[in-house]
């Protein structure tokens, strides 16, 4: 499993029309879950997490598929017409573990 993160600075009154600017479409297939966060402290801070079911070695060439390449493009194209995002840190780690709370 595959975890890529951006964390970007938004204007917080722009928060929703980032999210519809930024949501895939369409979904990638290996795309797991996407969860975003909210800095609480400086509600412009957003951190996006994509969970993509892949080995380390099959990332390069899971960005570049064609359609995903294109559908990314447009993603992005669509962020930058809608809100002024600034990319602060972003990265790819493989996911080395996931703990649950244990059973009562």
């Amino acid at each position: 499993m595959i975890c890529t993160i951006t964390i970007r600075e938004i204007d917080p009154a722009q928060f929703d029309a980032f999210i519809d600017a930024w949501r895939p479409d369409p979904w990638p297939q290996r795309l797991q879950e996407i969860v975003v966060l909210r800095n609480d402290q400086d509600p412009g801070q957003i951190a996006t997490l994509g969970f993509i079911e892949a080995e380390p070695e099959e990332i390069d060439g899971f960005y570049e598929h064609p359609s995903l390449l294109a559908a990314e493009d447009e993603r992005l194209q669509r962020i930058a017409g809608t809100v002024d995002a600034r990319v602060v840190m972003k990265g790819i780690f493989s996911v080395a573990q996931r703990l649950e709370r244990p059973a009562r």
